[in-house]
């Protein structure tokens, strides 16, 4: 038996004992984040799936586990054998967790749950469905308690903060900003249960997620004061003077559930059920009225100052230092064979460790070598690590979070001849790039309208992608931050339909992924601005913050119109003039030479 099965006879055992019928296990933690810490993986444990997006629905006799096109290919490898059931989101005819939970839910039967990793307004849905059914709810039930016997320790690593000089505005100010939010809306207390959004707020970093700078927190703020909830290890003494100085008092992590005993019945305290967990809420309206609503945190972090948005550059350009030298060097000296994916993702965290203010990688390298690049978010292993040939496609998904910002870029590199097929389809990969990165567009536009311009060129060719085309960057927090997106399908209730704003940074990132053959992603980072303002509005316009060449050796110039072939080389014109005066020699050369203008051959 292997090791999943194992551990799912475990829990079906447990669910027997509790007289549980269906066990509903996301992939989150107490604070609903996309990346959880090695102690919160508990879907990972009991499915085998290591993706970050999935949930585990299982039953007495069956399991299903749902993941959205991100990571179809990877999870259909990782599960086979595990007796559990792919379910590929985004396709034509999958049920969906709902429906198979009313499918296998019915009167007396239970849905079982832990309160602390299911967000409010998760719970709300299962609840319904229960009543529907004629079920019951509980969440009072942590299956990896009992059964994962070496689970690792919640993490408390130490805590540092961010100057003011790269932060543009103290944790003082934001407090005060976040009070002035409090009187309109007539509220006692915020509670802040989002990681990113208590990082920002206190100007706080940690190490408690791999690759996100934040630490394992809840923040509650009154009129008069506020508390970090946090392990006390984490704080030295230095740093909670530092934070008393700013009205910041430090108390034990568990003890946010305890902490709305000070309040009356007749307080008010502003939760947003989408971003907190179901025990937290229900804790809150033990004591006192709940307002539920998108917490103005969420929108002010989105849209960076005008210091965060100077020291992004900055990142950009260090970041755009180490991509180009990695380019050079493998466009120039690769030899067949002479590297395996695995060689790329540290020759990459060499270059970028040595540039100034670099704090750690935004997320795992992707480095992915011909089929292998089909999985969107394929991860080398012992039992994966492909060598590289003169031929075909590299692609190379990466970034860094440096004091000055966070960066994620990817680019499909050339190392040998190509199929007609992935020449046309990087092309047109590429002009739906640019369509949207030049787009100009009234205020008020959100990503869901701008969409189709990145897929327009794709769908032409009854070819598509099975996930969003771009999402926010925190500022040296985690690579993938809302609210704001460019996607083309509606998700309802995740709040996160918003206006594109000034100050904002969007990823921009089609792609083409055909399984066992080829994958080809091509991103940068937009940022948000201003363009003109007419009798009919402002008119708001992108310019990329990511200064790094694509590969004109996978270019069909036939495929282009005069307009993309223009956007093309001002791009590639606008990184020269941006980055030369910060590359070597040998860079430099290199650069100019791949920046050229398209009519200009070899």
């Amino acid at each position: 038996m292997s090791e999943v099965a194992e551990r799912l006879k475990q829990l079906r055992e447990l669910m027997k004992r509790e007289k549980a019928d269906v066990f509903f296990i996301p992939s989150s933690d107490d604070h609903n984040s996309e990346y959880v810490a090695p102690h919160d993986q508990v879907r990972r444990y009991f499915s085998g799936f290591t993706g970050s997006a999935g949930t585990l629905v299982v039953t007495l006799d069956d399991a299903g586990l749902w993941t959205d096109g991100r990571y179809h290919v990877q999870a259909e490898r990782e599960l086979a054998g595990s007796g559990i059931c792919l379910y590929k989101v985004g396709l034509q005819g999958v049920i969906t967790t709902q429906d198979y939970l009313k499918k296998n839910l019915r009167a007396g039967s239970v849905l079982a749950a832990n309160g602390y990793v299911i967000p409010k307004m998760e719970q709300r849905k299962l609840a319904e469905i229960c009543e529907d059914c004629g079920a019951s709810l509980r969440l009072d039930i942590d299956p990896a308690e009992t059964i994962w016997k070496d689970r690792p320790k919640r993490p408390s690593n130490p805590v540092w903060r961010l100057e003011d000089r790269y932060a543009g505005e103290s944790a003082k100010a934001k407090l005060q900003r976040l009070r002035e939010s409090m009187r309109e809306e007539e509220v006692t207390a915020v509670a802040v249960g989002e990681l990113e959004s208590a990082a920002w707020l206190l100007n706080l970093r940690g190490s408690d997620i791999t690759h996100v700078p934040v630490a394992m927190c809840f923040v509650l703020v009154t009129k008069d004061d506020a508390t970090l909830y946090i392990a006390r290890e984490a704080v030295s003494e230095e740093l909670e003077r530092d934070f008393a100085e700013d009205g910041v008092k430090i108390a034990p992590y568990e003890d946010i559930y305890k902490s709305f005993a000070r309040f009356k019945t007749e307080d008010i305290v502003w939760m947003d059920s989408a971003r907190v967990n179901a025990r937290l809420y229900e804790s809150a309206l033990y004591y006192a009225h709940v307002y539920d609503d998108t917490l103005p945190i969420s929108l002010w972090k989105a849209i960076k100052n005008e210091t965060e948005v100077a020291n992004i550059k900055k990142a950009h350009v260090e970041d755009a230092v180490a991509m180009i030298t990695f380019l050079r060097e493998i466009k120039e000296e690769f030899t067949d064979g002479s590297m395996t994916e695995r060689d790329v993702e540290n020759r990459l965290l060499q270059l970028r460790s040595e540039r100034p203010d670099y704090i750690d990688l935004s997320f795992e390298t992707i480095s992915a070598y011909g089929p292998n690049a089909a999985m969107m978010h394929y991860s080398t292993s012992e039992t994966s690590n492909a060598t590289l040939h003169a031929r075909g496609f590299l692609l190379v998904d990466s970034g860094g979070h440096y004091k000055t910002g966070t960066t994620d870029i990817t680019r499909t590199i050339v190392l040998g001849p190509l199929t007609e097929e992935e020449r046309r389809m990087y092309t047109l990969t590429l002009k739906g790039h640019f369509q949207l990165s030049s787009a100009v567009f009234r205020e008020g536009m959100t990503g869901y309208g701008l969409d189709i311009l990145a897929r327009g060129p794709l769908w032409e060719q009854g070819v598509d992608y099975l996930c969003g085309t771009g999402h926010g960057v925190g500022y040296a927090l985690s690579v993938h931050e809302g609210p704001n997106a460019f996607r083309w399908i509606l998700r309802e209730d995740t709040k996160d339909i918003v206006a594109l704003k000034p100050g904002m940074i969007t990823t921009d990132e089609p792609g083409v992924y055909e399984e066992g053959k080829y994958g080809i992603r091509l991103e940068n980072e937009l940022l948000c601005l201003p363009a003109m303002d007419t009798v009919y509005g402002r008119m708001l316009k992108f310019e990329p913050v990511t200064y790094v060449p694509f590969d004109r050796d996978a270019i069909d110039v036939s495929l282009l119109e005069p307009v993309d072939i223009r956007r093309i080389d001002e791009y590639h014109e606008f990184v020269y003039n941006t980055m030369a005066p910060h590359l070597e020699e040998k860079e430099r050369t290199w650069l100019f030479k791949v920046t050229r203008p398209l009519s200009i051959g070899e």
